[in-house]
């Protein structure tokens, strides 16, 4: 995880600067689930397996999740985001008795923490958020194709709006990008690399702890 260093050395500079002074108002905790549409928009360069998705749109679908924020302040908070999709696919395959098609599933589990700036006070408030995450590829396909579960490090950036609600509840929906490099190996050597550009569209219903 050393790629993550410069990442999270960056996020801790930045919730320094946005940290609540002496006097300030007290630091606010948000926490809620999150429903989440997930996106790939990448491709894989990769050797021949009939078990790995041929292109990462493949592993698309909803994933559902929690979500966290701690605000510094008004204007600054820490945000931290886990959510899990899984996808299914049907691929044909060559058996000694003849090509048949068997359905096949994965798992992708992403969890970022970012820092996020609040542009405005109002009940409707847009926000910038930028930061690291990881993401982790498991499931039936990675297992059968006998490579485990590849864990990816990844910078992620995003923009949202937050809604106003009734008492200590906070309606929210941003949609952010998760960029990193995938590689899947097994013994003999990479099956499946490339650059990735993933997409997520999030909901999010978050209770004021404190």
């Amino acid at each position: 995880m050393r790629t993550l260093r410069p990442w999270l050395c960056s996020l801790a500079s930045v919730a320094a600067i946005g940290a609540p002074s002496p006097g300030s108002a007290q630091v606010r905790i948000e926490l809620g689930p999150v429903l989440a549409a997930y996106a790939p928009l990448g491709h894989f360069a990769q050797l021949y397996s009939p078990i790995l998705p041929s292109t990462p749109g493949a592993l698309g679908a909803l994933a559902w999740g929690a979500q966290g924020r701690l605000w510094l302040n008004p204007r600054f908070a820490v945000q931290l985001q886990a959510s899990v999709a899984s996808s299914r696919w049907h691929e044909q395959l060559t058996y000694p008795e003849g090509p048949g098609e068997v359905v096949i599933s994965a798992q992708v589990l992403t969890a970022t923490a970012a820092v996020l700036y609040r542009a405005g006070a109002g009940r409707v408030a847009p926000w910038l958020s930028a930061g690291a995450g990881v993401l982790r590829h498991g499931g039936q396909a990675y297992a059968d194709a006998g490579i485990g579960a590849p864990v990816s490090a990844a910078g992620t950036m995003g923009l949202g709006l937050d809604f106003g609600a009734l008492g200590h509840l906070t309606a929210t929906a941003d949609v952010s990008g998760l960029f990193y490099w995938f590689n899947a190996s097994d013994r003999e050597g990479t099956v499946q690399h490339g650059f990735q550009t993933d997409l997520m569209a999030h909901i999010a219903i978050l209770w004021r702890l404190r």
